[in-house]
């Protein structure tokens, strides 16, 4: 996906649609670091055969980046318990 965004910064953009992926690169690495939080969490939740719940997990992580996507124009939504 990055790759992608990487070869739109070689095309003829504005600076507002450069802002625009700027902000979509931070999110997506803000997501892949998510994602390895929660293999992580779910590998540790396996060896130690213990009930989990990601529901906090990812509520205090849109939280994080809440303020950054609502500045962009994104929408983030969760439909957790």
């Amino acid at each position: 996906m990055r790759g992608y965004l990487r070869l739109l910064e070689y095309t003829d953009i504005s600076p507002k649609q450069r802002q625009y992926l700027q902000a979509i690169e931070r999110v997506i690495l803000q997501t892949y670091e998510l994602i390895e939080n929660v293999r992580t969490l779910r590998q540790l939740s396996q060896e130690s055969k213990t009930t989990l719940s990601l529901d906090s997990i990812i509520r205090k992580a849109i939280e994080l980046v809440h303020e950054q996507a609502k500045h962009q124009e994104f929408q983030i939504r969760y439909q957790g318990k």
